[in-house]
């Protein structure tokens, strides 16, 4: 259509659209009505603009009643609770708590204890929630996930203070052990006890409203949610008591039993029992959750963390690895199949440690050696005696009896030791007694069926210190028993320097002094290149006298001129 009828058309509709528009924009000198400024204040809320909204809300509320003022309090507390404006939502709830109609007090009330209880604390900050929660719960069905959100808010701002601080005070009026120690063992056992008490009045409100949420859903989201959550709580609540894990629940019995029977012994072994069956509920509901929602996105969560607080809390390894096998059978492409298949191989794979340093041992006396061992029913050991000990590591550039090939050939000393393992999958502790008290270098492998570790061990009647300096290094040799120097004995000093992946070393020579004491100057060619950003490494040292021999200090320092390395043990 063209000509003069097209144009009058367009105008036509050009006023028509005008006036629609006119109809909802207010005229000049017009005044705003209620639903004027709450659709200025819901757009600019909807845009995520908080604080423009929160403005037109000061702006509006004097003029609104009913509910209007009750959509423009609910916008202004959650504008306020985003911008972190505490002052402001802690008046708006005082002012008008009790003034709008609901379901915005509600949301008002929500608010206002979301973020007071998360950023305040104490008990007193949680009545909002409260209040909250009892308005849902007037609202009758139409409010059902509405209340159940509520309830999952006040769990958490339960869970917050869960920590117990019990006063020293109280403890002096109970009837103590006359042993210190003993009587400190008995005040954790007192706190743990006291604590558990008041976690268990805390955790009986947060139960009743997981069990509350859980009646109001069905196979939902919110029903998922909350069975994930109450397990994740009752950890919480667990976490919270000092003396319950798997590591520290043992010492605890054991101090009970050296304490003896009392109603403090008594109560905290309840306790524990007690924790104990926490465990058990929190992995049934997390059954529930995989059992009953399988498609729900908790599901593979709660599947791995049944096998995980089964191997952290109740340290059952036997049935957590069972369990994991359940787990990446069932979730193969889950974000947990890694973590899984990682924890299940550490639980059943051999396990072979060195659990204690081995120390200096002195002629006449046989060197134990301590192990931890998992998985393994015995052990194969040689021992190697390494001779001429100095001559070997020179020319290995090495200053320990590690390399294979200071010790070559066959091992003087072959022998079996069984390790006692049992099939729960837990490492125990194996002492090693080698057969021999000469003074000597040596070389101990122990070997599993899958892992082997080499120890240098060496049995010496010489204590020998070692400190460097920024230009030269000290060794001095004593005799360990009495602290006699011990003059005239062949020490070999290495030092090393790096500069990311390059690495430089120096070795010498030297006799001790009738001080006991070996002076050694680093090469002048060292000192240019710590300008050249080269950095001391190590220091070591090894004596020698005879076929005594002991391996001293070294350290890591970072190169700092004019000041000594910090030493720290060989």
């Amino acid at each position: 259509m063209t000509g003069p009828c097209s144009k009058l058309v367009l105008a036509l509709l050009g006023v028509l659209a005008l006036l629609v528009t006119a109809s909802w924009l207010p005229l000049p000198g017009r005044a705003l009505t209620d639903d004027d400024r709450l659709r200025e204040i819901e757009t600019a809320f909807a845009e995520g603009s908080h604080r423009t909204a929160l403005e037109k809300c000061v702006e509006a509320i004097d003029a609104l009643e009913g509910d209007a003022r009750g959509r423009c309090v609910a916008i202004w507390a959650l504008c306020a609770e985003e911008l972190r404006q505490w002052n402001d939502l802690r008046a708006l709830y005082e002012k008008e708590i009790d003034r709008v109609p609901f379901p915005h007090s509600a949301t008002l009330a929500e608010s206002y204890g979301r973020y007071s209880a998360r950023q305040w604390g104490g008990w007193s900050k949680l009545e909002p929630l409260e209040k909250a929660l009892r308005l849902r719960e007037e609202g009758g069905e139409a409010h059902r996930e509405a209340w159940c959100a509520t309830a999952l808010d006040l769990i958490e701002g339960l869970s917050l203070y869960w920590q117990h601080d019990i006063p020293a005070s109280e403890w002096e009026k109970q009837p103590q052990p006359e042993d210190p120690e003993e009587r400190r063992r008995a005040y954790e056992l007192w706190a743990t006890a006291r604590g558990i008490a008041e976690d268990e009045r805390r955790w009986s409100r947060t139960e009743t409203l997981f069990d509350g949420v859980l009646e109001r859903t069905e196979k939902s989201g919110t029903r998922a949610q909350a069975l994930f959550e109450r397990g994740m709580r009752r950890l919480v609540a667990i976490g919270a008591v000092p003396g319950f894990d798997v590591r520290r629940s043992a010492s605890v019995e054991t101090m009970i039993e050296r304490l003896g029977e009392s109603d403090l012994t008594r109560r905290a072994g309840e306790s524990l029992a007690a924790w104990r069956d926490e465990v058990l509920r929190t992995i049934a509901d997390w059954q529930t959750l995989v059992t009953d929602l399988p498609n729900e996105g908790l599901a593979d969560d709660a599947a791995y963390l049944i096998p995980y607080v089964t191997e952290q809390q109740l340290g059952d390894l036997v049935l957590a690895a069972s369990r994991y096998s359940d787990f990446l059978r069932s979730y193969p492409e889950s974000q947990w199949t890694s973590d899984a298949r990682t924890r299940r191989e550490g639980i059943v794979r051999e396990g072979l440690s060195l659990l204690e340093q081995v120390e200096l041992t002195a002629p006449g006396t046989a060197p134990t050696v301590v192990i931890e061992a998992r998985n393994l029913d015995e052990l194969s050991l040689s021992l190697w005696e390494v001779p001429d000990y100095l001559d070997r590591v020179e020319s290995e550039r090495a200053l320990s009896a590690d390399p294979p090939s200071l010790a070559s050939g066959p091992a003087q000393w072959t022998w079996k030791v069984a390790t006692e393992c049992a099939d729960d999958h837990k490492a125990r502790r194996v002492e090693i007694t080698l057969p021999v008290d000469s003074a000597g270098a040596y070389r101990l492998r122990i070997a599993g069926a899958a892992s082997t570790i080499d120890i240098p061990v060496f049995v010496s009647a010489i204590a020998l210190d070692v400190e460097g300096g920024s230009d030269e290094a000290f060794a001095w040799a004593t005799d360990a028993s009495d602290g006699t120097p011990i003059a005239d004995a062949e020490v070999l000093l290495r030092l090393d320097i790096r500069r990311r992946d390059e690495r430089r070393s120096w070795t010498t020579r030297l006799r001790t002094d009738a001080r006991g004491l070996v002076r050694w100057k680093y090469p002048e060619r060292f000192l240019p290149l710590l300008e050249q950003g080269w950095r001391l490494d190590r220091l070591a040292a090894v004596v020698e006298r005879g076929a005594d021999i002991s391996p001293a200090a070294s350290f890591s320092p970072t190169y700092d001129s004019g000041r000594r390395p910090r030493l720290v043990s060989y």
